[in-house]
C-alpha cells in the first residue's frame, strides 16, 4: 500500500528537524512528484537548497509555497528575506506582511518589515513598524540603526541621529551606525562633529569604504579638499565599483576648478550607477564647462553630441527624476516649466519647507525694517559687483540692514566696503542651517532675501526653516527656484512678461524699469591696449567674456557664420583652460574658421577686467542663459552688447538691461536676426560708433546704473510686502510704480543722526 501524502511530509520534517536534510530533501522530492504545488513539501525544499546556498531554488521553491492558501507564516517570512535580497521591496512588504497575519506580530518580522517598507519609499510606515518592533527588542542596535535609515528618508535628521545614538549606546564597535551618524551630523551641517564621526567608523572598520568617501564629504564642506580627494581615492582603492564615490570625487575636483578629471570621475560614475541623483546633469555641466560637445572628444565614456544629451536630461526632469540640480538648466534649452519643476525636485529632497514653521508666526513689527541680506558672496564677485552700492545706499531711517555671510569675509577691497555697509554683519560659515534660521528669527528679520538661490555656496535650508516672515529670491539665481518657502522673485516685465507670472512657483515683484541693481562706483582700471591683450590692431573685435559653459553648438555656429562673413574679425573670449581653449578651435575649424581667429583672454583684476571692454566693437551674448553682470560690465566699460531673447528669467536678462540704459535696437527675437544685426553693424562703422556715443550718453541719464532710483524700488516693493504681511495677506504679484530719477547718484545718502 502506497505511504499517504501525510505520513510522508511528517517523516521528510522528521529528518528535516533532526539535520537530515539529503533523506528529508529525497522525500519531499518524491511528494512533488504527486503533488507539485504541495506548501509544506515546497517550503523545506526552499529551507534546504537555501542553506545549501541555492538560493534561486530556494527562492523558486517558497514562491511556490506561498502559492497555497494553506502556507505558513515561516514561509511567507523567508520569502520575504529572499524578495529584500533582491531589492524586490514591494513584494517583501506583502511577503512579511502576510507572515505576520498568520503568527502575529514578531520581532524578526516587524524588523524586516521596517527595511522593505523604507526600501520601497515608505519611510513613514517604516518607522511605525520599528516603533511595534521596539518594544520587544529594545536592545537590537540594527533596529536603532535601520530606524535611523527609515528617519533620514523623511529628512528627520535630528531624529536619526538620536537612533544612531542609540545604536551605538548598545554596540560601540557598529562601524556602520558611526558612519550613518557622520552622514546626518553633515545634512545638520554639523561637520566638526561628523569628521569625528567618520574617524569612529573607520578606526572599527578600516576597510568600510562609505565611511572613507563620508569623511571626503565631510572635509570638502570644511574646504580641505586634499584631504577630501585623498578620502574618496581611499574609498575607491577599497571599493572601485563604489559609484558615489567617483562622483563625489568628481565634485571635490569641479570646486577645484580641473574640469578634465570632474568629468572623468562622473562619467565613471554614471557608467557605474547611470541613475545617481543629478551625476547625469552635473556631468553634462563638466562637458559643458569644457566645451566638449562632439561625439568622441576627450575620454568620457559616455560621449555622444552634447544636444542629444540635451533632450536626455529634460526627459529626466520630465519624468520628476534627480537628474539635475537646478543651475545646470539655466544653460540647457530648457522650457519655463522644466526649469520650476527641476526647483521642486531639488528643493523637495535637499531642502523640504519645515513643518514646524508657520509663515507669520509670533511675528512682532519692527520700528524699522529689518532686511537680512544672506549670500556665500560677500567678496570679489558679480554679485557683489552689482549690489554693494545698494547696501550702501539703503534708507537707515527706515531699514535696519543685517548681512548673513556663508564664508568667513576676505581680505579685500570690496568685502570690507560691503562690511562696512551694513549696521550688523554677521559671519554664520561655520553655522549648520537650523542654527542660522534660528539666529534670523532671534533677530526678528522682516525680510529674508536669498542673494544666492541655487548657485554654489547657497544654503537653502536656512529659508526651508523660516528665516523671516517673508523671503525673497532675489539676484543671484535667475529663475523660479521651485521652492514653496521663497515667498517672491524681484524682477520686470521683461525678464518675467505677465504671461509667464503663473510659472513661477514666487510670486512676481515687477520693478519699473530693470530688476537688476547697479553699483555705480565700479572703477574701471587705465586704458589698456589691443596688443597688450593679442588683439590684432585692425580687426574688428567681437567679444563674449561670458562663462563659457554658457556656450553651446547652435549660437557658436551662429558666431562662427558671423566671423565667416566679416573678413579681419576676431572673436574674444575668456579663459585661461588648454582643453577648453583647444575644444574651442576645434569646433571653429569645423565651422570653417581659422583657430587663431579666436583670441582668449585671462583672468584680471577687476577694474582692469572692465577696462578691457573699451577694445572690443561689438560684444556678443549667449543663449539660452544670457549675460546678467557681465553684461553690464561690458555696458558700463562702454562697449554695445548685441542680444537674442529667449524665453526663460535667464535667456531675457540682457534684453532688461538694455532697455534701461535707451539700446533697445540691440534686443534681437531670433538667431537669425541676431546674425543680420551683427554683420549690419560691423560692416556700418559709422552707425556702431553712434551707438557707443548714446550709451556713453545714457549711463548717466538712464535707470540701469541709478543706484539711488533702483534702491528706492526696492525699498518700495519690502514695505509693500512687509505692509500685505502685517495685514495677514498672503503673498501677492506687486508691480512697484516709477520714480524719478535722481540727481546724486553715486554718493550714498546721509546716516541720520
Amino acid at each position: 500500500m502506497a505511504t499517504t501524502l501525510p505520513r510522508q511530509l511528517a517523516l521528510a520534517e522528521k529528518h528535516f528537524r533532526n539535520g537530515n536534510h539529503g533523506f528529508a530533501e529525497k522525500i519531499l522530492r518524491e511528494v512533488l512528484v504527486r503533488a507539485p504545488h504541495n506548501a509544506k513539501a515546497n517550503e523545506l525544499l526552499g529551507y534546504i537548497t537555501g542553506n545549501r546556498g541555492e538560493l534561486d531554488d530556494s527562492f523558486a521553491f517558497l514562491k511556490t509555497a506561498t502559492s497555497a492558501p494553506d502556507a505558513s507564516g515561516e514561509a511567507y517570512y523567508y520569502l520575504g528575506k529572499h524578495c529584500l535580497e533582491r531589492k524586490l521591496f514591494e513584494d517583501a512588504v506583502n511577503a512579511y506582511q502576510q507572515s505576520l497575519r498568520r503568527n502575529g506580530n514578531f520581532f524578526e518580522g516587524l524588523h524586516d518589515l521596517g527595511v522593505a517598507l523604507t526600501g520601497c519609499g515608505k519611510a513613514e510606515s517604516a518607522v511605525r513598524v520599528y516603533d511595534q518592533a521596539s518594544t520587544m527588542r529594545p536592545d537590537f542596535p540594527q533596529l536603532w540603526f535601520n530606524k535611523g535609515v527609515a528617519l533620514e528618508e523623511l529628512k528627520r535628521f535630528d531624529d536619526a541621529l538620536q537612533c544612531y545614538d542609540k545604536a551605538l549606546a548598545i554596540d560601540p564597535a557598529f562601524a556602520a551606525a558611526w558612519q550613518n551618524r557622520g552622514a546626518t551630523l553633515n545634512d545638520l551641517g554639523r561637520h566638526h562633529e561628523a569628521l569625528a564621526s567618520h574617524d569612529s567608523a573607520i578606526k572599527m572598520d578600516p576597510g568600510h569604504a562609505p565611511a572613507w568617501s563620508n569623511r571626503g564629504v565631510t572635509l570638502a564642506a570644511l574646504k580641505r579638499y586634499k584631504e577630501a580627494l585623498e578620502s574618496h581615492e581611499r574609498a575607491l582603492t577599497l571599493n572601485p565599483q563604489f559609484a558615489e564615490a567617483w562622483a563625489r570625487g568628481a565634485g571635490v575636483f569641479a570646486e577645484l576648478k580641473y574640469p578634465e578629471k570632474a568629468l572623468t570621475y562622473f562619467a565613471r560614475a554614471l557608467a557605474l550607477r547611470p541613475d545617481l541623483p543629478y551625476v547625469r546633469g552635473d556631468w553634462l555641466r563638466a562637458r559643458m564647462t569644457l566645451c566638449q560637445w562632439t561625439a568622441g572628444s576627450g575620454d568620457s565614456v559616455l560621449s555622444s553630441d552634447i544636444e542629444p544629451e540635451f533632450s536626455t536630461l529634460l526627459a529626466g526632469i520630465e519624468a520628476r527624476r534627480q537628474v539635475a540640480s537646478p543651475f545646470v538648466l539655466l544653460a540647457v534649452p530648457s522650457t519655463l516649466t522644466q526649469q520650476r519643476h527641476c526647483g521642486e525636485i531639488y528643493c523637495k529632497d535637499r531642502s523640504p519647507a519645515s513643518t514646524t514653521v508657520v509663515r507669520s508666526a509670533n511675528h512682532v513689527r519692527n520700528p524699522r525694517i529689518k532686511v537680512g541680506y544672506f549670500s556665500p558672496d560677500f567678496r570679489s564677485h558679480a554679485v557683489s559687483f552689482l549690489t554693494a552700492g545698494l547696501f550702501e545706499c539703503h534708507d537707515r531711517a527706515r531699514f535696519e540692514l543685517h548681512a548673513f555671510s556663508f564664508r568667513t569675509p576676505a581680505d579685500d577691497p570690496l568685502t570690507a566696503r560691503i562690511q562696512a555697509a551694513f549696521e550688523h554683519f554677521h559671519d554664520v560659515e561655520s553655522m549648520p542651517d537650523p542654527e542660522i534660521a534660528t539666529l534670523a528669527q532671534s533677530l526678528n528679520l522682516d525680510i529674508a532675501v536669498d542673494l544666492a538661490g541655487h548657485t554654489q555656496g547657497a544654503r537653502t535650508g536656512i529659508f526651508a526653516r523660516r528665516a523671516a516672515p517673508v523671503q525673497v529670491n532675489y539676484l543671484g539665481f535667475p529663475g523660479s527656484m521651485g521652492a514653496d518657502f521663497m515667498d517672491y522673485i524681484i524682477a520686470d516685465e521683461t525678464v518675467v512678461p505677465a504671461a509667464d507670472m503663473d510659472s513661477y512657483s514666487e510670486k512676481v515683484v515687477f520693478m519699473p524699469n530693470c530688476f537688476q541693481v547697479n553699483d555705480a562706483k565700479r572703477i574701471i582700471g587705465p586704458a589698456s591696449s589691443r596688443a597688450a591683450c593679442e588683439l590684432p590692431d585692425d580687426a574688428f573685435v567681437f567679444c563674449s567674456f561670458n562663462n563659457v559653459y554658457k556656450l553651446n553648438p547652435r549660437v557658436f555656429d551662429v558666431w562662427m557664420k558671423i566671423l565667416r562673413d566679416v573678413e579681419s574679425s576676431v572673436l574674444w573670449l575668456i579663459s585661461d583652460n588648454s582643453e577648453q581653449i583647444q575644444n574651442l578651435r576645434e569646433q571653429a575649424v569645423r565651422c570653417g574658421v581659422s583657430a587663431q581667429r579666436l583670441v582668449f583672454a585671462g583672468q584680471l583684476p577687476y577694474a582692469e577686467h572692465l577696462s578691457r571692454y573699451a577694445l572690443a566693437d561689438l560684444v556678443l551674448d549667449t543663449l539660452p542663459f544670457n549675460g546678467g553682470t557681465t553684461t553690464s560690465d561690458a555696458l558700463w566699460g562702454g562697449a554695445p552688447v548685441l542680444t537674442c531673447t529667449g524665453h526663460t528669467f535667464a535667456g531675457r536678462m540682457a534684453a532688461s538691461l538694455l532697455k534701461a540704459v535707451g539700446l533697445e535696437d540691440l534686443v534681437t527675437d531670433d538667431l537669425e536676426t541676431y546674425q543680420e544685426k551683427a554683420l549690419h553693424l560691423a560692416r556700418h562703422p559709422l552707425e556702431l560708433a553712434t551707438l557707443r556715443g548714446k550709451l556713453a550718453a545714457n549711463r548717466t541719464t538712464h535707470p540701469l546704473f541709478d543706484t539711488q532710483q533702483s534702491k528706492r524700488h526696492i525699498e518700495a516693493a519690502y514695505i509693500e510686502m512687509c505692509q500685505r504681511q502685517a495685514s495677514g495677506l498672503s503673498p501677492a504679484h506687486l508691480r512697484i510704480s516709477r520714480m524719478p530719477p535722481t540727481d546724486d547718484r553715486n554718493r550714498a545718502e546721509k546716516l541720520p543722526i
